[in-house]
């Protein structure tokens, strides 16, 4: 069943219990409130208005168990965590940000997912995701106001070098346990990407489309990791028919990942050359200085670099995490 239509139905679901009137007569709805989804809670077609309102809504009922009250309190922070900027939620500054939660403000700044994405693309569960969020929802008021934090310079790169690793290893496993892409029903994104998107009109366009965006993300990664040998080794391992399919990846691999070579000690474009030796004529462009298209991968990356530091400017979040060009 579409995604869209499960979600308009909780939606209506929701309308229904908060026109309830608070009582302990509706005592029988908490475990059901307790179990929804987040799936379809964080839908981006379901809108959002069914989240201020259901919190306001147990908060008048006296019998209403804390943990319920809670759960969706951090649903409520989580989305307008996604949506910070206007207006950006208060956030704990005295909480030093764990790598898993480093690895998700990498994945939504600078890759640009969406939060309903995230359990699908870093294999998390919700549960990780609100632990790692909600780690920077304020206890008390005195939660918000500065306070130093004691983070490594260029935290983020190694989090972008943990994120690559996962994403090249996923690639060739998704290689792997589909034959190639032969039989895309046996990975799991191309089944949820062809029943939630309505542009994707079967799993064999949704397993290309879903490696084209593995290696889109891998090549901004890697371009944002430090000199790793054991990133150099596992770019090996990436299938060459998976980087120059139907939806090619291989030409921003090829840009992004030499830029990242040229910071390696006695580096080679070895690794660039197999790719491109790999791939057909039609689809190759050729890495050089004066070629157009390589002005247009710059002046991506640059976006995602402002996305990115716009949103830790926009959460107020230690200048530390920002990226430096």
């Amino acid at each position: 069943m579409h995604l869209t239509y499960l979600d308009s139905t909780l939606s209506n679901l929701i309308g229904l219990v908060v026109s309830l009137p608070p009582s302990g007569r509706v005592a029988e709805l908490f475990p059901l409130i307790r179990s929804i989804n987040p799936d379809y809670i964080f839908d981006p077609l379901g809108g959002d208005g069914y989240f201020w309102n259901i919190v306001a809504w147990l908060k008048n009922i006296p019998s209403a168990p804390d943990t319920v009250i809670q759960l969706w309190e951090d649903y409520v922070f989580m989305f307008s965590f996604q949506q910070w900027s206007t207006p950006a939620p208060s956030v704990n500054r005295s909480v030093s940000p764990s790598p898993e939660l480093l690895r998700i403000l990498v994945s939504m700044g600078f890759l640009r997912h969406e939060l309903w994405t995230l359990p699908t693309k870093l294999d998390l569960t919700w549960t990780d995701l609100r632990t790692a969020l909600c780690s920077l929802r304020p206890k008390f008021v005195g939660d918000v106001h500065p306070l130093p934090i004691h983070q490594p310079q260029a935290a983020y790169s190694w989090a972008a070098r943990d994120l690559a690793l996962h994403l090249i290893r996923k690639m060739a496993r998704n290689h792997i346990d589909t034959d190639g892409g032969v039989n895309p029903s046996a990975f799991r994104n191309p089944v949820f990407m062809n029943s939630a998107t309505w542009f994707i009109n079967d799993l064999d366009e949704a397993y290309s489309r879903s490696q084209y965006d593995l290696g889109c993300d891998i090549a901004y990664l890697v371009r944002l990791s430090p000199p790793c040998s054991v990133l150099y080794r596992e770019l090996w391992s990436i299938p060459p028919s998976e980087i120059w399919s139907s939806w090619p990846s291989g030409n921003k691999l090829a840009h992004n990942v030499s830029k990242w070579l040229e910071s390696l000690p006695d580096s080679t474009m070895e690794l660039i050359m197999f790719w491109q030796h790999a791939a057909p004529h039609t689809k190759l462009r050729r890495i050089c200085r004066f070629n157009p298209d390589l002005d247009v991968e710059e002046r991506y990356w640059r976006e995602r670099v402002r996305d990115y530091n716009f949103m830790i400017g926009g959460l107020r979040l230690p200048g530390s995490l920002s990226i430096i060009l």
